[in-house]
């Protein structure tokens, strides 16, 4: 095999892992003693404990917080429907995503396998989820009202692009009770 195909294979397998379903945290990790000096660099500073429960076991980081110095708090929490072009699917991944409403910056983000939610009278897909400064940070976003983006993936695959569908909606930090209707394939 030349060395242009072995690049490409192992450019390729990284990819592939993507794909994985959530994967449940069976204990809680202790919390971490910033003098301990356990080797992780500025991670040492990271206090108080992964929340461990169905809505946060797809994508949190594997350190808590990260960057954040203090105690795991609610970003945002309620329900996505997925109705009119999306009634009747049973599968698939959520990605819920805080974003600064003004520069579009990511803040925190988890994925959420839609096969964990109810079918309601319409036949429509009701997925609760929540989404807290514990789950995977890809940056921070501050301030009291920000943008929530939930997006519906058919494979849980971020670069596919076909079949999926974006909603974003203006919300508060640390509201609870969101209702989101995903109802249009983008």
């Amino acid at each position: 095999m030349s060395l242009l195909r072995y690049s490409t294979l192992f450019l390729i397998l990284p990819l592939a892992a993507c794909g994985k379903g959530p994967e449940k945290i069976s204990a809680q990790p202790e919390p971490v003693d910033s003098h301990a000096g356990h080797g992780h660099g500025p991670m040492d500073d990271v206090q108080g404990e992964m929340p461990n429960d169905a809505d946060h076991g797809a994508m949190q980081s594997p350190h808590g917080a990260q960057g954040q110095v203090g105690e795991i708090k609610l970003i945002a929490s309620g329900e996505v429907e997925l109705g009119g072009d999306f009634a009747g699917v049973a599968e698939g991944w959520l990605f819920v995503t805080s974003h600064d409403p003004e520069t579009g910056a990511f803040g925190n983000t988890t994925k959420i396998e839609v096969a964990g939610g109810t079918m309601n009278a319409a036949g429509h897909q009701v997925v609760p989820f929540s989404l807290s400064t514990g789950d995977f940070a890809m940056g921070v976003v501050s301030g009291d009202s920000f943008s929530l983006k939930v997006m519906y993936d058919h494979d849980g695959f971020v670069e596919s692009k076909a079949g999926n569908g974006t909603r974003i909606i203006p919300i508060e930090n640390g509201q609870t009770g969101i209702n989101v209707m995903l109802d249009k394939i983008d």
